[in-house]
């Protein structure tokens, strides 16, 4: 039996207005995956993140969660299937919260830790 991805995109795009922000994005998380997500600013790094968080609606694509396609309205749903947004802020907040979603959490591997890396040039 093969696995399927536990976190996959087809299609996704989002549009503020008439700004295409994303466009066509497919990619997916297979278990036991890590993912580093690294861009040039402004290219939609935090945007798809918190898509796939549950704070911003796709405008259009789908997003398959263990599998089955999903819907989240907001963060909390989102949360409650076990995908979690780090802000790249907040760097004392995500040590707390990595520790508090792996203490509430029996099964490690049905969580999906999204951390969004942004590179700074000069």
């Amino acid at each position: 039996m093969t696995e399927h991805p536990i976190l996959r995109t087809a299609n996704l795009s989002k549009s503020f207005g008439s700004v295409s922000v994303l466009s066509s994005i497919d990619f997916h998380v297979d278990p036991n995956e890590s993912l580093g997500l690294i861009g040039d600013n402004g290219a939609g790094k935090s945007t798809l993140m918190k898509i796939l968080a549950g704070v911003y609606a796709p405008s259009g694509g789908e997003i398959f969660f263990n599998g089955a396609p999903v819907t989240f309205k907001n963060p909390q749903d989102a949360r409650a299937a076990g995908i979690e947004i780090i802000y790249q802020d907040w760097p004392y907040v995500m040590i707390l919260m990595l520790l508090q979603i792996s203490s509430s959490v029996g099964n490690l591997r049905k969580i999906l830790v999204l951390l969004v890396c942004l590179i700074v040039t000069a």
